[in-house]
């Protein structure tokens, strides 16, 4: 009998894991996509008051400044939950 209820108690135990873990990775997602929407706003309101009229022609420089913290974040973010198996 014990051994039931104990396999039965770390089934579920997984099942709080995975959930939670699910949990976690779709509100950084989320999370993501808020800071993601902040930085370029900000990123492109500094480079304004910075480059004034020659803003238009810096617009690679505005790119590689927004898009390389970005993926730096997705970098770290793929080694966090990359490797956790979240059953789907």
């Amino acid at each position: 009998m014990k051994i039931a209820s104990r396999e039965k108690i770390m089934t579920e135990m997984k099942t709080v894991e995975v959930n939670f873990m699910e949990f976690v990775r779709f509100t950084a997602i989320g999370g993501f996509i808020t800071a993601t929407t902040l930085l370029v706003n900000l990123n492109f309101k500094g480079f304004s008051f910075i480059f004034k009229e020659k803003t238009r022609t810096y617009w690679w420089l505005f790119l590689t400044l927004t898009v390389i913290p970005l993926l730096l974040f997705l970098y770290i973010f793929t080694l966090i939950f990359g490797k956790l198996r979240l059953g789907f």
